[in-house]
C-alpha cells in the first residue's frame, strides 16, 4: 500500500501532557484520579446496552438473551405516551424533537437514556411497575446551551456510586454528566467545536474519546481537561478500541487511523475508497489476535490487519457493488457474519473470511434505505437482527446461516427509523424514531 495521503493532513496540535498533573497555577491540569468505569466482569464486551454498538469493540451484539421474549415483537411502552392500548404508558403526551441518537442502558437497567434533537438528553424508566416503565426519570435533567441537537449516543460508566454519562453535542461540547444531570467535576464540558454526531468510547484510564464533524478529535481527561487533540477532517465515525487500547477512528477523508493512547500520535492510515460515516469494528479472535472492519459510502467493505494492511482473501469488492450499496450505517458482527444494512433497501450478511455475500433480505424486493445499524442477539448458535428503517419499520431477522427469515410482521412506526436499536438482557428492544418517540418492543 502506498504512503497512507491521511498523515499529510494531520497535524498534532497537543500531544499527552507529562505525567497528567502538575503545570502553571491557575490552569487545568489532566488529573487521572477517580476515573469513570464500564459495568461488568469485562468491561470490553460488557453484559448491558451501555454504548453505541454496545461494547468497545463496537460489535453491535449482545450474547445470551431471551430471544423468546424479543420474538414476540409487542409494543411494551413509547415515551412521550401514545394512549395506545398495546403501549399502557398513560395518556397522549407530545412528541419530543426527532430521535437519530440511539438508545442506551444503564448497568443496573433501569434507565434508558437518550438524546433528541430538541437539545435534551431523556432519562427514561424501566421498571416491573406498570405505572412508572417507560417514563420519564425527572430526577435527571439535562438541555445543551440553545438546545443545539444531540445526535451523539450516550455512553454510560459508572462514577461515585451512580451512573457517568457521557456524550457530544451539536453546540461543539464533549458532555459528562452525572446521574442527575450535573457536570462531572468543575472543567466539564470541555469544547472541540463544530457538531460531535458521533459517538465517545472511554479508555481503560477512564479518557474519553470524542471527534467532530469539524475534524477535531481528541481524548479528555476524567477531570474534563483535554489530554491530547489531533485535527483531519469532519468525523462521524464514533471510534473502537483494541484490545491494547488502540483507537481506530474513520473520517470523512477516506482514511481508517490507527491512534495509539495514551500518546494519540498516529501509527497508520488506511484509505478507503470513501468517506466513512459509520463506526469500525474490532474482530478478536480466539488467539487474542484481531483484526478491523470497515465500510465506506461507497459500498466498501474492508478487512485491515493491525499492521494497517488490507488482510489477504477478504475481497467484498468481487460482489460487484451496485451504485445504490451505500454503506451508513454501521456493521455488527456474530459469529461467521458481519451484518451490514444499505441505502440501497437490503440488509447484507458477509462472510468474514471471504468477503462473500452469504444471504440478502430481502432477497429481491427492496426496504427502504436502512440507516439504523443492526444490532444482534445471540442464545448459543441462534441469531436475531434488528434493524430501523427509513419505511418506517423496525425487522426482525433470523441468521438461517446461508438464508435469513423475518421473524412475525415487522413492527411499524410510521415515521422513519434512523436511530439504532439497544437490546436488553430480557429481550426488550429500545429505538428512537422520526415521529419524535422511542418505543420498548418485546
Amino acid at each position: 500500500m502506498s504512503a497512507p495521503r491521511g498523515f499529510a493532513i494531520i497535524v498534532l496540535f497537543a500531544a499527552a501532557l507529562a505525567g497528567c498533573s502538575g503545570g502553571s497555577s491557575g490552569v487545568p491540569q489532566c488529573s487521572l484520579d477517580d476515573p469513570a468505569v464500564l459495568s461488568g466482569a469485562a468491561p470490553s464486551q460488557p453484559a448491558v446496552w451501555i454504548k453505541y454498538r454496545h461494547d468497545l469493540q463496537n460489535t453491535g451484539r449482545i450474547d445470551g438473551v431471551d430471544l423468546a421474549t424479543l420474538n414476540q415483537m409487542q409494543c411494551r411502552w413509547v415515551f412521550p405516551a401514545l394512549g395506545d392500548a398495546q403501549c399502557p404508558a398513560g395518556s397522549f403526551t407530545d412528541p419530543k424533537g426527532l430521535f437519530a441518537a440511539s438508545p442506551v442502558l444503564n448497568g443496573a437497567q433501569n434507565r434508558v437514556y437518550i438524546g433528541s434533537n430538541d437539545g435534551n438528553m431523556y432519562a427514561i424508566h424501566v421498571s416491573t411497575d406498570a405505572s412508572v416503565d417507560g417514563t420519564q426519570d425527572t430526577t435527571f435533567s439535562f438541555a445543551t446551551s440553545g438546545q443545539a441537537p444531540i445526535t451523539s449516543t450516550a455512553l454510560i460508566g459508572f462514577r461515585d456510586g451512580g451512573d457517568a454519562v457521557f456524550f457530544g453535542g451539536g453546540d461543539g461540547f464533549v458532555y459528562g454528566l452525572t446521574y442527575s444531570g450535573a457536570a462531572q467535576h468543575s472543567n466539564w464540558p470541555p469544547s472541540i467545536g463544530g457538531l460531535l454526531s458521533a459517538s465517545p468510547t472511554i479508555a481503560a484510564d477512564g479518557t474519553v474519546i470524542a471527534a467532530s464533524l469539524n475534524g477535531l478529535y481528541g481524548g479528555t481527561c476524567p477531570n474534563g481537561v483535554s489530554r491530547y487533540t489531533l485535527t483531519t477532517i469532519g468525523v462521524q465515525s464514533s471510534p473502537a478500541l483494541g484490545p491494547d487500547g488502540t483507537i481506530y477512528i474513520g473520517a470523512n477523508d477516506t482514511s481508517l487511523r490507527a491512534v495509539q493512547h495514551p500518546s494519540g500520535i498516529v501509527k497508520w492510515a488506511f484509505n478507503a475508497s470513501a468517506p466513512i460515516l459509520n463506526a469500525p469494528l474490532v474482530e478478536v479472535a480466539s488467539n487474542g489476535d484481531w483484526s478491523i472492519y470497515v465500510a465506506d459510502s461507497k459500498g466498501g467493505v474492508f478487512k485491515v490487519a493491525t499492521n494497517g494492511q488490507a488482510v489477504a482473501g477478504f475481497d467484498f469488492s468481487a460482489n460487484a457493488v451496485q451504485p445504490g450499496d451505500v454503506f451508513t450505517s454501521s456493521p455488527a458482527l456474530a459469529g461467521d457474519h458481519l451484518y451490514l444494512g444499505s441505502q440501497d433497501g437490503h440488509l447484507y450478511a458477509v462472510d468474514t473470511s471471504s468477503g462473500a455475500i452469504d444471504w440478502t433480505f430481502p432477497p429481491t424486493e427492496a426496504l427502504g434505505p436502512i440507516t439504523s445499524s443492526p444490532a444482534v442477539a445471540t442464545a448459543g448458535d441462534q441469531r436475531v437482527i434488528v434493524f430501523g428503517s427509513d419505511d418506517g419499520n423496525v425487522y426482525f431477522v433470523s441468521d438461517e446461516d446461508t438464508s435469513a427469515a423475518q421473524l412475525g410482521d415487522p413492527f411499524h412506526i410510521g415515521r422513519p427509523v434512523r436511530s439504532s436499536p439497544a437490546i436488553g438482557t430480557d429481550g426488550t428492544v429500545y429505538v428512537g424514531a422520526d415521529d419524535g418517540r422511542v418505543y420498548a418492543i418485546r
